[in-house]
């Protein structure tokens, strides 16, 4: 990478090696991917797969569904605001913005562990959880535009804003293709045991890349 922060990207860097620059620095390969994959498992959740969960799990009314979605709701946007804020107090008192970040996707995915597994399949508890934790994947962008250059910063966020709307697509379609796999019954309802492998299957991945954070986290050289 180079060093000096304040140059803008000259215009003898093409944009191909700008995006090399950003992929192949050591914060942005051990944050952003498990930050895009929690992004992006929370927008597959909360945007499709929710409510299919709630009615064939659960076994919830379309009224108890709706207050359950609505605490996420309310709950997103407490954690959208408050998590920006309270990250910049805590560093600010020397806490390290990475392993905040970390925490906050640790108990985004231990949450989705709860539904693979159909732990408490009733509370709202856990959606309360999934609201204030969903965006906490954004936080990587402030860590990585002080890793580079102040030209690299547009390509560092459309970088991983690319990656987790892909990630949302193939999340999508997995989930729906394994419940396929199943198929409905004559209601129209999917078996638990289908949502158990979609869901499991994704939190298998994200346990993957999440260890692969911590095995690197210390590392980085992140000190704000």
């Amino acid at each position: 990478m180079p060093e000096n922060k304040e140059n803008i990207q000259s215009d003898g860097q093409s944009n191909l090696y700008v995006y090399k620059q950003i992929i192949k620095n050591q914060n942005f390969y051990t944050l952003a991917p498990v930050s895009a994959l929690g992004l992006a498992s929370f927008f597959s959740i909360q945007g499709l797969w929710a409510n299919g969960w709630m009615s064939d799990v659960a076994g919830l009314s379309q009224s108890e569904i709706g207050m359950r979605l609505l605490i996420v709701a309310i709950a997103m946007s407490f954690g959208t605001l408050g998590n920006g804020a309270f990250i910049d107090y805590l560093s600010k008192r020397g806490v390290n913005r990475a392993k905040y970040l970390a925490a906050g996707l640790m108990i985004l995915f231990l949450v989705q562990i709860c539904f693979a597994l159909n732990i408490d399949p009733k509370g709202y508890w856990q959606w309360a959880l999934l609201g204030l934790t969903g965006n906490i994947g954004v936080l990587v962008h402030p860590i990585l535009n002080k890793t580079y250059p102040a030209g690299y910063a547009a390509r560092s966020i459309s970088t991983i804003a690319v990656s987790t709307f892909f990630m949302v697509f193939v999340i999508q379609f997995g989930i729906g293709y394994i419940l396929d796999i199943w198929g409905p019954n004559e209601f129209g309802s999917y078996p638990k045991v289908a949502y158990n492998y979609a869901f499991g299957i994704l939190v298998s991945l994200e346990i993957l890349l999440f260890s692969l954070m911590l095995l690197n986290i210390k590392k980085l050289n992140i000190n704000f």
